[in-house]
């Protein structure tokens, strides 16, 4: 068995895979990661195969990869906490039974508590933005008629602040209280990027910020996120909030306070992600959305 273990930057994974595949008979492990790989040895057994990446810093994982053991194919992540494995698993039962009737969703099961294996789905395709907005909206009619309490909002602590620019008016945005909404149950990163096409539909993955939000906040995320990521407001807020309101007629009354909502969350989520982690990417997605309630107010 070989194993690699590579740290990439954002939009560079590709390439490291294909580098990982032509070196993996030779690729040397860092003593660190020797440890990873011979505990999930301890645990899971000898696997036939695997491609293991070292998580960036500001992961909750040690490793995740491909793991291949008695020829099946499993996706594996080896979380530093048990506590966010926890979470996850609980996660994944939610996201069957809320999303499932539209998606493709492969259960996850415990081989320990810091370790979940992911039965791997053949990858077809890319999905589009316009492709995902149409499974929302389909699934979306019996989404709405699922009770459910909001989403556990953390504090952030005036220090994780302290190295973004606008530190007073972020300080002042997240005491500002959320606008009163109906909820909706949300995968909450409901991007292209978490899913794919397979032979069976669209399969979503990555639903570890899974719960009840304000009404629209996936819709909000579709439409945004991939604009943000990058550091880019969108130019007409104005038209966004129109064809919201296409996509979705019950937010007629509600789309800028649902919008306001959604980019609130956000921001406190990127702020304590920074705080914690320190994604690199994370000031410029922080930047665009602040910029983007602005443009709202």
């Amino acid at each position: 068995s070989h194993y690699a273990a590579i740290s990439f930057h954002w939009g560079l994974r590709k390439y490291a895979e294909v580098l990982a595949l032509q070196l993996l008979p030779a690729a040397p492990l860092t003593t660190e990661t020797q440890q990873y790989a011979d505990a999930l040895e301890q645990t899971l057994g000898m696997p036939d195969s695997a491609l293991l990446y070292r998580s960036g810093f500001y992961k909750s994982t040690h490793l995740f990869g491909v793991w291949q053991q008695s020829g099946q194919l499993h996706l594996l992540k080896y979380f530093k906490q048990p506590g966010d494995a926890d979470s996850l698993l609980h996660a994944s039962t939610h996201a069957i039974r809320w999303f499932g009737e539209k998606f493709v969703i492969a259960p996850l099961h415990a081989a320990a508590r810091d370790i979940l294996l992911q039965p791997l789905l053949p990858r077809h395709a890319a999905v589009s933005v316009e492709q995902m907005l149409t499974q929302w909206q389909s699934l979306y009619p019996s989404l709405k008629n699922i009770p459910g309490s909001l989403i556990t909002l953390p504090a952030v602590p005036d220090v994780a602040l302290k190295t973004l620019p606008d530190a007073a008016s972020l300080k002042t945005l997240l005491h500002t209280p959320l606008p009163e909404l109906p909820l909706c149950p949300a995968h909450g990163d409901f991007v292209p990027w978490n899913a794919f096409a397979t032979e069976g539909g669209i399969a979503l993955i990555d639903y570890e910020n899974l719960g009840h939000y304000p009404l629209g906040y996936d819709l909000w995320h579709l439409l945004l996120q991939p604009g943000h990521v990058v550091g880019q407001s969108p130019a007409d807020v104005p038209a966004i909030l129109q064809r919201a309101i296409t996509l979705c007629p019950d937010l007629h009354a509600i789309s800028a306070d649902s919008l306001r909502a959604y980019l609130q969350i956000q921001l406190r989520f990127d702020i304590l992600h920074w705080h914690a982690y320190g994604n690199p990417k994370l000031p410029a997605a922080i930047g665009a959305k602040h910029s983007t309630l602005q443009a709202l107010a």
